[in-house]
């Protein structure tokens, strides 16, 4: 995150590529593969929006993982399908 905060767009990159790998294992009991992939992605474009908000002296995944808990008790598409 420190070099994604410096800049580096293949360090950002990177670094959402991981986020979903883990993302994935960690959502992996979601009921279906279209409920995942949908939650996994409402993650990652909040992770984008609150990238400045990221302290790189703490552990980057207690950040992921807070961003996480947040969109699975308030999923984005579940206000957009009301």
């Amino acid at each position: 995150m420190t070099k994604a905060h410096a800049g580096s767009q293949s360090a950002y990159r990177t670094l959402l590529g991981e986020f979903e790998i883990w993302l994935d294992g960690y959502l992996s009991a979601e009921p279906s593969d279209h409920q995942r992939v949908e939650l996994i992605d409402e993650i990652l474009h909040t992770v984008h929006r609150k990238r400045s908000s990221c302290d790189s002296s703490r552990p980057v995944l207690l950040w992921l993982l807070a961003i996480a808990e947040h969109r699975i008790a308030h999923p984005i598409s579940a206000l957009r399908t009301n």
